[in-house]
């Protein structure tokens, strides 16, 4: 293996392709070669200096690729075995925000957090897993299979939520942006703006509940007496069980092919950033 590798850094207002020391796994880590990246949301957040961060740090955290080494202590998957990895770690910190992230040839991550992945499943399909763990967070707020669930949004990630609440047996679901009034059960918010979490309120029956799944770094109004009168309760969720999402990935009871777009060379970063709303995935390989 070579001594370096190239990364994709942001470093001051700076986000540039670099060579950095290939780094070597500690005890309990592993080091994976990565073959492929998804761009998100979160990514350009930290390049634009919009979410605090490590500085310098290596953006990337949606990815899958293959284990190069162990740490001491770590028994197991072997080398070359296909992984993606949980990026939210056990200490809080996140890949791609307070440690270096996996736009990068190679990225150590605490062995405890990679998921092994079958040989045979496409790489753009397991660096799916942490997008498809972000959605199954929705169905952390004990959903009934009879919920009349809207999805408020539009584009890739009301899709990709769609998707998941179907292939997880939520069969009265749909996705748009003009909900009917007092109609919902449930109505998972998908696309932050203004105005849409008193929309989200409205749409919902009385004593509703509002699932906030976004992560947009916004301050969003709130008709709190309207809130309050109807007892809509609302949950903010985060991640639901990655190894449950891996799952649902390899099962193919979730399709993902219209959601999966190109691969993209380290450097076409600058040009993708308006791409990370877009209503395919946009992927990046660090060779």
């Amino acid at each position: 293996m070579s001594q370096v590798m190239r990364a994709l850094e942001r470093s001051g207002p700076l986000v540039r392709v670099v060579e950095r020391p290939v780094p070597a796994p500690g005890p309990g880590e592993i080091a994976i070669r990565v073959e492929v990246a998804g761009l998100c949301r979160t990514d350009v957040l930290v390049a634009r200096g919009l979410l605090p961060c490590a500085d310098p740090v290596i953006l990337g955290h949606e990815f899958a690729g293959r284990i190069a080494a162990l740490g001491t202590g770590v028994a197991g998957p072997s080398v070359g075995t296909p992984v993606t990895v949980m990026p939210l770690l056990a200490d809080g910190t996140m890949l791609g925000v307070h440690r270096d992230g996996a736009f990068a040839e190679v990225v150590v991550v605490p062995a405890v957090a990679v998921h092994p992945l079958p040989p045979d499943l496409p790489w753009t399909v397991g660096a799916y897993a942490e997008p498809v763990a972000a959605a199954l967070a929705a169905t952390t707020v004990g959903l009934a299979p009879a919920d009349r669930i809207y999805v408020l949004g539009e584009g890739r990630i009301a899709a990709l939520l769609l998707g998941v609440l179907r292939a997880t047996g939520h069969d009265r679901v749909v996705a748009g942006l003009t909900p009917e009034p007092g109609a919902w059960d449930v109505v998972v918010e998908a696309h932050p703006a203004p105005g849409m979490l008193d929309q989200a309120v409205r749409a919902v029956r009385a004593r509703g509940r509002v699932v906030l799944r976004s992560r947009a770094p916004l301050t969003l109004t709130l008709d709190l007496l309207s809130a309050i009168e109807r007892e809509v309760t609302l949950h903010a969720v985060r991640y639901g069980d990655f190894g449950a999402a891996v799952e649902l990935l390899v099962s193919g009871r979730l399709s993902l092919g219209p959601l999966i777009g190109p691969i993209h060379p380290l450097e076409a970063f600058a040009q993708l950033v308006d791409a990370s709303d877009a209503a395919v995935k946009h992927f990046l390989a660090p060779r």
